[in-house]
């Protein structure tokens, strides 16, 4: 899901404004966050460890578009 919305954001990074970017990301990793969060137990053993590094993955590449490196990096840290 995650990285069907990273391409059309980043094909409008240069039309949108900064504001707008941040503020998409954080809506959406809100909700990825509380998905996440409220994962059954059962949900959680049957997914498999690649798909949750994959995850990781594109969820860095998202908030990488409303964020620096840096705020990236502690956004996954403390998420």
């Amino acid at each position: 899901m995650i990285s069907s919305i990273i391409l059309p954001l980043r094909n409008l990074g240069s039309v949108v404004t900064k504001e707008f970017k941040e503020s998409i990301c954080m809506t959406i990793k809100d909700l990825v966050v509380d998905r996440l969060m409220n994962m059954t137990e059962k949900n959680l053993k049957d997914v498999d460890k690649d798909s949750i590094s994959t995850l990781i993955n594109h969820f860095k590449q998202f908030l990488s578009l409303g964020h620096t490196d840096q705020e990236t990096a502690q956004i996954i840290e403390t998420t």
